[in-house]
């Protein structure tokens, strides 16, 4: 793929805090939402994959990278996704691919796989 290609951009987000929007279940338990600016640089090439990492940035206030790859040859069905982001310090491993299941659960039941590496930040 051509780097020409590559999306890289830096996404601003803001959310009201409270109200119909507020996060339910496990996203309230890890303290997802709320009103926070976020800026998380994107790494995704195709439409698709600018598609899913903005849905894990605006349900993550503090992602700070997120990078999608479709790596089943292009037809969609296995993504490689990376994260990192302030929601998973405390967090067992486990707990934090909860977040991101929980986050791309509509998409997730169309795929095939998916390869998910999930990191906190650096202090």
């Amino acid at each position: 793929m051509a780097s020409s290609s590559l999306l890289r951009a830096t996404v601003g987000l803001w959310r009201s805090a409270g109200g119909a929007g507020a996060p339910t279940g496990l996203l309230g338990v890890l303290g997802v939402g709320g009103a926070r600016s976020l800026s998380a640089s994107i790494t995704a090439t195709s439409e698709v994959e600018q598609a899913i990492a903005k849905k894990l940035a605006e349900g993550m206030k503090g992602a700070k990278t997120i990078t999608v790859k479709d790596t089943s040859g292009g037809c969609g069905a296995f993504y490689t996704i990376e994260v990192t982001a302030d929601e998973f310090k405390g967090h067992s491993i486990v707990k934090q691919h909860q977040l991101v299941h929980v986050i791309l659960k509509e998409e997730m039941a169309d795929w095939h796989g998916c390869n998910l590496a999930t990191r906190v930040p650096p202090s």
